[in-house]
């Protein structure tokens, strides 16, 4: 577009400078033809110079012929100027159209570039708050690396606490099959035990029957004596516990020897043994053992080892 109008400007100037020079030439021959029409009005005066003058003439047409041709020449030159300045003009329109719309576009493009300008200031902030956010983020991932590495110090304190725990562990196993062996070794023996306990219970549940109905037949028998005999007050007097002391655990107890004792020996099963061990807890008659309760005859069994080995 520059050269274009460089080109403008140069073909405009040449243009006026062949114009003034065509000028020039015509004012010369103007000039010329005034001097001949001088020359010949001054024909008869100066015919002494009529020869110089036609010379003159001569020379001044062909100095007109030359400048005509000149002229034509320039003309010539001056319409294909003019032409190439009508091209340039509308060259020049068409520069100018396309300048318009390249100034149209440029404005749309200032637009654009105004438009990207706040996007690029809005993204520019985006990117400072990402920044900061990273900034945010860096701050929490040492943070977290710290924290992970403090989990990987107490995960390999926990990992040797947990093997020392295993250790441990395993020791405990040991012992808890010795204890479980002991266990089933005492378990065993506690079954023996208990089925020794569970035949002496019933030996003794026997013998608790046989006394109990060796009472009942005692009473029966003193109950039948005391009806039948005349000597019924000193039978009484033989069964009676007043002289007894009560104990909550052995029942009616003589704190010494009566007179009047009975052959507990005769109860079935009692051996002379069991007689006498009963003889040194104070019990000496039928009477005291029809009076005793199942708890004393469980204590009294307890301690005479009726039914054990």
């Amino acid at each position: 577009m520059g050269g274009l109008v460089v080109g403008l400007v140069l073909a405009l100037g040449l243009w006026i400078y062949l114009r003034k020079k065509v000028s020039a030439l015509d004012e010369d021959l103007k000039a010329a033809q005034s001097r001949c029409e001088k020359a010949q009005k001054g024909e008869g005066a100066a015919q002494a110079d009529a020869g110089s003058a036609r010379q003159r003439a001569q020379a001044a047409d062909r100095s007109r012929e030359r400048a005509e041709a000149e002229r034509d020449e320039l003309q010539a030159r001056v319409r294909e100027r003019i032409e190439s300045v009508g091209q340039l003009a509308r060259d020049l329109e068409l520069i100018r159209g396309e300048r318009d719309w390249f100034k149209k576009d440029l404005d749309q493009s200032r637009e654009r570039i105004a438009e990207i300008a706040g996007e690029l200031a809005a993204e520019r902030a985006k990117v400072d708050a990402l920044e900061s956010d990273l900034q945010g983020g860096k701050v929490e991932i040492d943070s977290l690396r710290e924290r992970c590495d403090s989990t990987h110090a107490e995960r390999r304190r926990l990992e040797e606490e947990l093997a020392a725990l295993s250790r441990e562990l395993e020791g405990l196993r040991i012992r808890v099959q010795e204890a479980a062996a002991a266990a089933g070794r005492e378990k065993q023996e506690a079954a023996t035990r208990l089925t020794e306990a569970d035949a002496e219970t019933a030996s003794l549940q026997a013998q608790l029957a046989e006394a109990r109905q060796l009472s009942k037949d005692l009473r029966a028998e003193l109950a039948a004596s005391l009806a039948k005999s005349d000597a019924a007050a000193a039978v009484a007097r033989r069964y009676s516990v007043e002289d007894a002391k009560f104990d909550e655990h052995l029942g009616y107890v003589y704190p010494s020897p009566p007179s009047d004792r009975d052959e507990l020996e005769r109860i079935p099963g009692l051996s002379g043994a069991n007689a006498e061990a009963l003889n040194r807890l104070g019990i000496f008659s039928f009477k005291q053992i029809s009076l005793w309760r199942p708890t004393q005859i469980q204590e009294i069994a307890g301690r005479l080892s009726i039914g054990r080995a």
